[in-house]
């Protein structure tokens, strides 16, 4: 009766731990501390209602942007699994040019440089070359699309409350619905699969916290 115990125990252990509904409680876990980042505390608190702020975290935004699209260019290319191909290029197209829209809302400045964001920015893509097509989901659409939300949410009204802005008010439509994009493929997976992901949606948050993190560092630098 004890060792039936302990196996029924360890059963609903590992239903709990490993699976999709785990990966997507965790993520809110994950979003919640998100809205504390130093990025959304600035906005919160009207550091970008003055437009040279604003023009600097847009300049410096523009870096993330291009390696953003680039991150997907790679990700659809290089894609062969007939399960993914669809829904890879799907999200593709409905994210291709964003960047260009940005740069031309910016006056085509020149982007602003700094090494640690290029690192931190260069992280995302070249995962895309050693992950698997489900780490992929997780880091792209669970991760970045997730992000990619609440970013929104304090950025229109710190930085566009007029709504002039078509790349923001592009994202604010379309990421809602790319968070969830391919949930469904993530169903069914083994505990292994399940471990590995949980450690690529920690890695994952972790570094588009520090992008954000950095992006309000260079915003408040003289």
């Amino acid at each position: 009766m004890a060792l039936q115990a302990a196996n029924k125990k360890a059963q609903h252990y590992n239903i709990k731990t490993f699976s999709l509904k785990a990966l997507l409680v965790k993520n809110e876990e994950f979003k919640n501390n998100f809205r504390n980042n130093l990025l959304f505390k600035l906005m919160k608190s009207r550091h970008f209602s003055k437009s040279e702020n604003k023009n600097k975290m847009l300049d410096y935004f523009q870096t993330w942007s291009t390696y953003f699209q680039q991150m997907m260019f790679l990700k659809t290319a290089f894609c062969q699994d007939p399960v993914f191909v669809p829904l890879f290029r799907k999200h593709f197209e409905e994210e291709y040019g964003h960047d260009k829209i940005l740069s031309q809302e910016r006056n085509h400045r020149l982007p602003q440089t700094d090494a640690i964001l290029e690192a931190i920015c260069n992280w995302f893509p070249s995962k895309i070359l050693s992950f698997t097509p489900y780490e992929q989901l997780v880091l792209v659409n669970l991760c970045l699309e997730a992000s990619s939300v609440i970013f929104h949410e304090y950025a229109i009204p710190a930085l566009d409350p007029k709504r002039e802005l078509s790349y923001l008010q592009l994202h604010q439509e379309v990421d809602i619905s790319h968070e969830e994009m391919g949930n469904h493929l993530l169903e069914g997976l083994t505990e292994i699969q399940y471990k590995r992901l949980l450690d690529i949606q920690e890695i994952s948050w972790n570094m588009i916290e520090a992008l954000m993190h950095r992006i309000a560092e260079l915003t408040v630098k003289p």
